[in-house]
């Protein structure tokens, strides 16, 4: 996948004025998992973001803490694509297994 073409600054930028506003509001962090809004503050297009695709197996999110930068969760199939398009440096994956399949 293609980065969504805005250089780095302009994420930090994002997340500082998020996190003015949740520091405002007493938050202490919140969790993107709206598509568009993650790869607002991801900076990873995900591929299958153009309609009518979406993917409720393999979701992707941001926690944004009050304070630091964010955290990127994906599925492990996306990983490296996230890792090398975010320029958030915390991009973590995730995986389902069998057992986790049947208890779901």
């Amino acid at each position: 996948m293609l980065p969504l073409g805005f250089p780095p600054d302009e994420y930090r930028g994002r997340w500082s004025r998020a996190q003015k506003l949740m520091a405002g509001a007493g938050l202490d962090a919140v969790l993107v998992t709206e598509e568009h809004n993650y790869m607002y503050f991801s900076g990873h297009r995900l591929p299958y973001s153009r309609p009518p695709c979406s993917s409720y197996s393999r979701p992707s999110a941001v926690v944004l803490p009050r304070d630091g930068e964010p955290i990127v969760i994906v599925h492990l199939f996306h990983h490296a694509d996230a890792a090398r398009t975010s320029p958030a440096r915390d991009v973590r994956a995730f995986t389902w297994t069998r057992t986790a399949q049947r208890t779901l």
